[in-house]
């Protein structure tokens, strides 16, 4: 084998090794954060107290683009991911408002519309007045579309919070 041959051989070590270079002197993981995994309110809400574990809850409706938007591009959004593996992740579809338990779950979180994501250091322990414990326990609460920067630096200030307390 010539020269030349020998650098057809190893140029693709060289563009992995340039490629693993690369990536850690710019500071970013190649390693992407898991998906999230989102739970209805009450496997989320067993899971977040069993596990003392901050909860983001995420009130939506099929009608509503910013909704569509905030499950299309914020929450898959590799830095709104790592956020998030600190918390349980719950959805409450609210499409159908005439149904008692969408109602319900509207009035213990105090929704008035959508999309609404609510950050709760806890669920623990069971509310007696859901919405006093609510104004205590929340960290962080939007009521619109969200880009991922600004979401993923919300639940980073969310969690540091937690930390502090």
């Amino acid at each position: 084998m010539g020269i030349r041959g020998m650098y057809a051989a190893l140029a693709p070590v060289g563009m992995l090794m340039l490629s693993i270079a690369g990536s850690s002197a710019c500071g970013k993981s190649s390693v992407e954060p898991p998906p999230t995994v989102w739970h209805d309110l009450a496997t989320g809400e067993a899971i977040a107290r069993k596990e003392h574990k901050p909860a983001v809850v995420f009130f939506f409706a099929e009608w509503s683009v910013a909704d569509k938007m905030l499950a299309e591009q914020t929450f898959p959004d590799p830095d709104v991911r790592a956020a998030m593996k600190d918390f349980v992740a719950i959805k409450v579809d609210v499409t159908n408002d005439e149904d008692r338990a969408v109602r319900r779950a509207q009035e213990r979180f105090l929704v008035v519309g959508v999309p609404t994501v609510i950050v709760l250091a806890s669920f623990d322990p069971p509310p007696d007045d859901a919405s006093a414990r609510l104004r205590n326990d929340e960290l962080f609460r939007a009521h619109e579309f969200m880009k991922p920067g600004p979401l993923a630096a919300s639940l980073r200030s969310a969690k540091q919070q937690l930390d502090r307390r």
